[in-house]
């Protein structure tokens, strides 16, 4: 899942598809044999070799075009032997599915290192927070997409009806000083709901290291109208814990108690709902617990409305592309007015 960035662009400018050429015992003739057989033929060779795995799309979500940019190429006993870029398997001598006038990346040893090392560097990662009395499993169509464009994923659960938010915070910050994400070139967050305030309430203090981007889905940044009328009810208690009560809209409730955000924001929020009793407690504009109007938060960056409810906008595939666009660009695609 690692990401190569753009910094692979830079290091390879030529043509780079095909299979690096080196030696693994093949004659001259045998070589020229392979790229005369004609296209079916290679592939059943190709398939042979192993290719199939990545050939068919079967391996693992990495990001293979910035991959088959970066490929690099190692000495052994004197003779340069080059990884094939395509499947990433074993080294290949001749490429046996492109045409040899497409082998063209060429490459030494410090050069390999440090290719290595840039693509170490650049790798990026996102953590994701679900939302209050959720857990980790709603946000799996979110790690699945951010997983397949080549992001590190990192899906944290938390028991977020047992605690205040105070205590979630602290406990959150210390499970990501453990996973020891310096080695990131960027930390990305994408949350929903109660999980954008325990990020600011995190980030109040304690910074992340290297922190990037962050997406907000159906965040309570200036607290829920719901909250204000049901807080004192047993069964909103009961459903919703200490931490539910907190995200009201008064001054003394903890959301507007963090302030502006320092950090690089775009907020999504829903303007449908399913819950058409708690959108009456909601004025304007809302997603059956926030109104548009209290996702906002002074600091962000940007803010997009979608027809999405709140329980349901993690899921939704048109949010899924915004969160993207917004961790690439810094910003939304919003749509255009006729």
């Amino acid at each position: 899942m690692n990401v190569a960035g753009q910094e692979g662009e830079k290091i390879f400018p030529q043509q780079d598809l095909g299979c690096i050429p080196g030696p693994i015992g093949m004659s001259r003739r045998d070589r020229g044999h392979i790229h005369s057989m004609n296209t079916w033929k290679k592939l059943v060779f190709a398939l042979q070799l192993g290719h199939f795995i990545h050939f068919l799309g079967l391996d693992s979500p990495t990001a293979k075009g910035e991959r088959i940019k970066a490929r690099a190429g190692l000495q052994t006993q004197g003779r340069s032997t080059y990884a094939c870029a395509y499947c990433d398997l074993f080294p290949i001598d001749g490429c046996l599915i492109f045409p040899a006038s497409l082998q063209n990346i060429r490459t030494t040893t410090m050069e390999s290192i440090l290719i290595k090392q840039t693509l170490q560097k650049n790798r990026e990662c996102v953590i994701l927070l679900h939302g209050l009395s959720r857990t980790h499993r709603s946000m799996t169509a979110i790690e699945g997409m951010l997983a397949k464009n080549g992001y590190d994923v990192f899906n944290i659960g938390y028991p977020s009806r047992k605690y205040a938010i105070a205590p979630l915070a602290a406990e959150i910050s210390r499970r990501i000083r453990d996973l020891d994400t310096t080695k990131y070139s960027r930390v990305h967050c994408v949350t929903h709901s109660m999980g954008g305030i325990i990020l600011r309430q995190m980030l109040k203090h304690e910074k992340i290291a290297h922190l990037g981007r962050v997406v907000m889905l159906s965040p309570p940044n200036q607290g829920s109208e719901v909250v204000d009328r049901l807080k004192s009810w047993p069964l909103f208690q009961m459903l919703n814990g200490p931490a539910g009560g907190e995200l009201g809209t008064e001054n003394s409730n903890l959301p507007s108690s963090l302030g502006p955000v320092d950090f690089d924001l775009g907020v999504i929020v829903g303007r449908k709902t399913i819950n058409w009793i708690l959108s009456t407690m909601i004025p304007g504009e809302n997603d059956g617990k926030v109104s548009t109007l209290r996702a906002q938060v002074p600091g962000m960056h940007d803010f997009l409305v979608v027809d999405a409810t709140h329980p349901f906008i993690m899921t939704n595939q048109k949010v899924l592309r915004h969160i993207l666009f917004y961790l690439h660009n810094g910003r939304f695609q919003h749509p255009t007015s006729s």
